[in-house]
């Protein structure tokens, strides 16, 4: 990912909303969204709670199962995979 697209998302509302959802999941209020779910100490339980808010804040999601959550994910890439399956 380039920096400009990084930059750009940042911007955009819906990814700081994402963002800042899970962070509340998770009971942290600093987030940065390039570190794993593991980096940022999430269970399995939070895991749950993650894909709770992926479907309150994208409700096109069809199959919140199919997501990639795994100790590697990160907020970026689960963003961009959300957006992907929806549409935007």
């Amino acid at each position: 990912m380039t920096t400009a697209i990084a930059e750009d998302r940042f911007l955009d509302s819906r990814f700081n909303e994402f963002v800042l959802q899970i962070g509340a999941a998770l009971k942290k209020t600093n987030v940065d969204p390039s570190a794993t779910l593991i980096e940022l100490g999430a269970s399995s339980l939070n895991i749950v709670e993650i894909v709770v808010v992926c479907i309150d804040l994208f409700p096109d999601l069809e199959d919140p199962d199919e997501l990639t959550l795994d100790e590697f994910t990160t907020l970026n890439s689960l963003y961009e995979e959300i957006t992907a399956k929806v549409g935007g």
